[in-house]
């Protein structure tokens, strides 16, 4: 047999499920913005290292082109541009002019502070048919390796005032070459700078082993790179060419452009260096979501095992209820909830055992009326037809009263007997009526002018309304056998008026007897004064039971005074379905 998991278990299941989801989504979320975040992160120092490094070389490239420049406010370079000399070396004054520019380069703070902050070599001076080294800082640089011509198809094809020139397979150094012409426009010279890489260098010590950076001029050849295997190699095809070591997918670029110089700074980093903290992140964030779920499972477990234990209480008396024990109560709980529960299971528990106590009353009340049917019973038939025969017998000699008391006595029995054998249960007012009118008639040839009857409908339309079947004439014979009977009145009346109130039909028999001062319906004594009226009682269950506790019967009755009983009914226009659950239909059953 498949074992049933119990409700205890399914929340408990439920809140740790729901917990766990809930710091799932939760981790989901930080390390979504964690890592976005990280990225961000590693695009803000990428370009905060590239704008260091864009403003280190800019500087650079600029305080190279000022020395440059500041050279040609020197004495003797301002000689050479009015037309006053000349670096031709075929002219006896060349050396003398050559030394002059050399003592110049050594007095020009500028340029002797821009050879020492970058650690530039060897300076020269090219003429068409000369070259004069100007200044030598560290190693000396023997040859300039450019000739005039070939420095001249350089700027034609540059048309730029200043160039760079790249390292190459033959020299790793780079070459600031600057060109400069007379006032006349007759005479051109170039200032060629050697500049050593490791200057440069040094501006990338302090960057981290993953990042790549590098300088690229306007072809694309990186000028001087962390990596020395990308210096004079094309920069998108060294990458191109090297795809196993700097996967795209797998790396962080970013590229700006020097101003000073057709330059482009670039540079790249692994992802490893974003995701590996963040896997590190990851683990930790795991193991203490681990710890932390375990705790919680536990405080749910705990909190909600104390929460639920309720259900436990209410599984167990509701067993009691369906074994009949109608006594079993929750007891009160802390919580006010719990309570409101515990308070509702005790309300009904205690309804179910007066609604059984009910029932088994009227169980009673239905078995000593059948045991009453079967002593009273006879055969209606015979009984009738007796009485009209006596009738008859004395309409014949002419006795109208004797005939007018047999007739009346005939509905009576008739109504009492052939009704209750055929189970009819509602009755139209006009009937009760006949009933009642038959039964004072009897009463008043009995009492003759000591009884006084009156019987008021304020409404004709009333008399089509349905009504328990002898709900009224009982209450009418009490008022007779407790009232008139026992009364020393010389005069004694009995007033029935029937209207409709509020929707509800009523019924108050009136009478000036004895009264009493006890309800009848409360009286429980084992008195005379109490069987006699076990006929109202029998009619007020039976109300009860047909239209609710609303409805019944009320006594204003005073010791010598007399009794005044409102009977309260609902208005039937139609008659009620016979097959509703009624006294008369158990008692069929």
């Amino acid at each position: 047999m498949k074992r049933r998991i119990s409700m205890r278990s399914k929340i408990i299941s439920l809140s740790v499920i729901l917990i766990s989801l809930a710091l799932l989504i939760q981790g989901g979320w930080f390390f979504y913005h964690y890592y976005n975040a990280q990225v961000s992160l590693a695009y803000d120092n990428m370009e905060a290292s590239v704008e260091q490094m864009r403003f280190s070389i800019n500087k650079a490239f600029s305080d190279i082109n000022n020395s440059a420049l500041s050279l040609l406010t020197s004495p003797t370079m301002q000689n050479w541009l009015a037309g006053r000399i000349s670096f031709d070396r075929n002219l006896p004054e060349f050396q003398e002019n050559a030394r002059a520019m050399q003592e110049d380069c050594k007095n020009n703070n500028l340029f002797d502070n821009t050879f020492y902050s970058y650690g530039l070599s060897t300076a020269f001076l090219i003429s068409q048919n000369s070259e004069i080294p100007l200044y030598t800082y560290s190693t000396p640089y023997n040859s300039s390796i450019f000739t005039f011509e070939e420095l001249k198809v350089l700027f034609e094809k540059e048309s730029d005032a200043a160039v760079f020139i790249p390292p190459s397979q033959d020299s790793k150094d780079i070459f600031f070459i600057k060109q400069a012409q007379n006032y006349n426009r007759n005479q051109t010279i170039f200032f060629l700078y050697v500049i050593n890489q490791s200057c440069f260098q040094e501006l990338f010590s302090g960057l981290l082993s993953d990042v790549t950076i590098s300088v690229t001029d306007r072809n694309d050849i990186v000028l001087f790179s962390n990596t020395p295997a990308m210096v004079g190699q094309e920069y998108h095809r060294y990458l191109e060419e090297n795809k196993a070591l700097y996967p795209g997918k797998d790396t962080l670029g970013y590229s700006r452009q020097i101003t000073s110089a057709p330059f482009h700074v670039n540079l790249f980093t692994s992802t490893k260096s974003i995701t590996t903290p963040i896997a590190v992140t990851l683990l930790q964030y795991v193991a203490i979501m681990a710890v932390l779920l375990v705790a919680f499972i536990f405080i749910a477990v705990w909190s909600f095992s104390n929460y639920t234990y309720f259900i436990k209480d209410m599984v167990s008396n509701l067993n009691e209820v369906r074994n009949q024990n109608y006594r079993t109560r929750m007891k009160m709980y802390k919580e006010t909830d719990l309570n409101r529960i515990s308070f509702t299971f005790n309300k009904m528990t205690g309804e179910f055992e007066d609604l059984i106590a009910k029932v088994y009353k009227n169980e009673l009340l239905l078995k000593e009326s059948e045991i009453r049917l079967l002593h009273s019973q006879m055969n209606p038939h015979f009984l009738t037809n007796t009485l009209t025969t006596i009738g008859v017998s004395a309409l014949l000699n002419n006795d109208s009263e004797v005939y007018q008391m047999i007739s009346s006595l005939n509905v009576l029995v008739t109504a009492n007997l052939t009704g209750s054998l055929k189970g009819d249960l509602y009755t139209v007012v006009e009937k009760e009526y006949e009933w009642i009118k038959s039964y004072l008639y009897i009463q008043q040839l009995r009492f003759q002018e000591r009884l006084s009857c009156e019987i008021n409908v304020r409404d004709k339309q009333i008399l089509n309304y349905y009504i328990p079947r002898l709900s009224v004439e009982p209450i009418v014979e009490n008022a007779v056998i407790h009232g008139i009977e026992n009364s020393s009145n010389k005069i004694n009346y009995i007033k029935i008026d029937i209207y409709t109130e509020n929707g509800d039909l009523f019924f108050e028999v009136s009478d000036n007897g004895c009264g009493c001062d006890f309800d009848p319906l409360k009286n429980s004594s084992g008195d005379d004064s109490g069987r006699q009226h076990i006929g109202i009682s029998n009619i007020v269950e039976r109300i009860h039971l047909l239209f609710g506790d609303s409805y019944g019967l009320e006594f204003q009755s005073s010791s010598g005074v007399g009794t005044t009983v409102i009977i309260k009914l609902p208005v039937l226009k139609d008659r009620p379905d016979q097959d509703s659950k009624t006294l008369e239909n158990e008692r069929e059953e």
